[in-house]
């Protein structure tokens, strides 16, 4: 059984999407943003970021399976 599927973790992780758009809106707006997201699961929040600020957003995580899915949904896979 698939833990995250069991849990709707992807419909949880998409609720924390307003806490990320308040957290961005607290920040100085640099003219050429560049945000590390570490620890980014599927990386809802760091697309979030993308889409935010404009900049060049890193995310990493250290289950290559959730890098691929990420990479996949965002066309880079």
């Amino acid at each position: 059984m698939d833990i995250d599927k069991a849990l709707n973790v992807e419909e949880l992780r998409g609720r924390f999407l307003k806490y990320t758009r308040r957290a961005y809106g607290l920040l100085p707006s640099p003219e050429q943003p560049r945000i590390l997201e570490i620890g980014c699961g599927l990386g809802q929040q760091a697309m979030e970021l993308a889409r935010l600020s404009g900049g060049k957003v890193v995310a990493i995580d250290i289950d290559p399976y959730m890098v691929s899915r990420l990479q996949r949904m965002d066309g880079y896979g």
